[in-house]
């Protein structure tokens, strides 16, 4: 665990725009935002910014037989963490503005769930809506994007008109605190 601590903290002073926050999600985070996953629906979920794999764990404990995960990470050194920590996981080293061509091999399952802790707010609109179009290419109809973000009480920002909310939630046990917006695709 100290070892996923230090690399995210050298990630997060090399990378500060890419990484988006100061500590590593909680459990509670990472438990919250997996419990917005219903089990009952097969297919795929796909994380965006998997980081260390603290969501990743919580997604993996919480899954259900019939759903597939795969992790998405553009840091190389945190895509080898992630491989190391979780041996039978799918992870992809790469960036979510491609993400239609990083999950060219895998389109046989609908996805049905992604799960992303990038930082849009910090980053650039063109490149939050190049990953809102991507999520709409790969996100099956009454699919959901379930976003976390450190704005706690700030206007939602969905990367995509066809992301509807249906659902907030504040995390207050959280360093900091965050709140979990979830989306249904229309």
């Amino acid at each position: 665990m100290m070892m996923g601590l230090t690399l995210f903290l050298r990630e997060a002073i090399t990378h500060p725009c890419h990484v988006g926050a100061l500590c590593p999600s909680s459990k509670r985070l990472a438990s919250d935002l997996a419990e917005q996953i219903p089990p009952d629906n097969p297919g795929r979920i796909i994380e965006l910014g998997a980081g260390t794999g603290a969501i990743t764990a919580a997604l993996l404990q919480q899954k259900s037989p019939q759903h597939e995960l795969i992790a998405i990470e553009r840091s190389a050194k945190l895509a080898k963490h992630l491989t190391q920590r979780f041996p039978d996981l799918t992870v992809i080293q790469g960036d979510a503005c491609q993400l239609q061509e990083l999950l060219n091999g895998y389109t046989s399952t609908p996805i049905h769930a992604i799960v992303s802790s990038l930082p849009l707010r910090s980053l650039p609109p063109y490149i939050v809506q190049t990953i809102g179009q991507e999520i709409n290419h790969v996100l099956k109809k009454g699919g959901l994007f379930v976003q976390c973000t450190y704005n706690l009480w700030g206007k939602t920002l969905a990367p995509a008109q066809q992301l509807k909310l249906i659902h907030r939630q504040w995390v207050w046990k959280n360093l900091p605190p965050a709140r979990i917006d979830v989306f249904c695709r229309a």
